[in-house]
């Protein structure tokens, strides 16, 4: 009869157990929890600085000789006649050589700024020279704007006449001007010596471009800042108003100053008719008193 049997089995172990899913599951866990503390650790004791880099506050305005290089901004100067500080703050935007603006020494030391946020700049400074697609082959073709006259007198425009304000009105009205009329504007003293536009290698001939006419002052002492200038280019034969037809208007406003009354309500030879305002003025009081006194040979109404 087989009724089964015991049996005795040794096992003698060789090398550990690999863990199982789960502890490998929950080690890789743990190890990733290590190194994301540990990176944290890194960067709190790390300097700020070296967190994120600085970079200038703004990339839209540029100095011109990043954009045109070394000998062009300079020759701009020359001609112009601005100082090495002036020449400095005239900037270039978005990379584009056709706009020239001129900023202040505030703006400018802010566009030297550095930050970890740059922001972006809309509009900086004043426009002072646009690139023309004609000009002369002994002029540039950067000319000046008329809206930037002021700012670039500021900083010491070379380019420049001062004119009475007949001289003026007569350039602005008839356009253009010729040369010989030019000349005996200055002999007559109408406008003051031409001596800066004088061409350095034939002093004899004007040097062609583009420059400002301003006004000159009663007392003889030109201002820094002129009241009133105006864009102009000098070609072979004339000087010749660059400026717009509505800069014009305006330019001839602040010269003869503002209509007067007359002028504005007058008819011929600048006298007011007042005649048809008075016979108006006389029927509105002839109806107020028909309505406050009533008519006297009309009969009174009975209930």
């Amino acid at each position: 009869m087989d009724t089964g049997g015991f049996f005795v089995t040794i096992f003698e172990k060789k090398s550990e157990f690999l863990p199982s899913q789960r502890a490998r599951k929950e080690a890789r866990k743990e190890e990733c929890a290590a190194a994301r503390s540990a990176d944290a650790e890194d960067t709190e004791a790390a300097p700020r600085d070296q967190a994120k880099p600085l970079r200038p506050l703004t990339k839209e305005y540029t100095p011109i000789v990043d954009i045109l290089g070394t000998a062009q901004a300079q020759e701009i100067a020359d001609f112009y006649g601005f100082d090495s500080a002036s020449a400095k703050r005239l900037m270039c935007r978005g990379g584009s050589e056709k706009h020239i603006f001129l900023i202040s020494e505030g703006l400018e030391a802010l566009l030297a700024a550095q930050t970890r946020m740059p922001t972006r700049m809309v509009l900086c400074g004043v426009l002072v020279l646009q690139q023309s697609g004609s000009y002369h082959e002994r002029a540039l073709p950067w000319q000046l704007v008329q809206g930037g006259l002021q700012a670039a007198c500021s900083v010491g425009l070379k380019r420049c006449i001062f004119a009475s304000s007949a001289f003026l009105c007569r350039l602005i009205s008839e356009r253009d001007v010729s040369l010989a009329e030019l000349r005996s504007a200055v002999e007559s003293g109408e406008v003051d010596s031409l001596q800066s536009l004088t061409d350095p290698a034939d002093p004899s001939t004007l040097t062609p471009g583009s420059l400002a006419v301003v006004l000159r002052s009663q007392d003889g002492v030109n201002m820094k800042r002129p009241i009133v200038s105006v864009a102009s280019i000098i070609s072979d034969d004339a000087l010749e108003v660059s400026a717009t037809k509505d800069e014009v208007a305006a330019i001839l406003e602040d010269l003869n100053g503002q209509p007067s009354v007359s002028e504005i309500l007058g008819g011929a030879d600048g006298e007011v008719e007042l005649g048809g305002v008075d016979d108006a003025v006389q029927n509105e009081e002839a109806q107020d008193h028909e309505l406050d006194h009533g008519d006297a040979g009309e009969p009174e109404a009975s209930m």
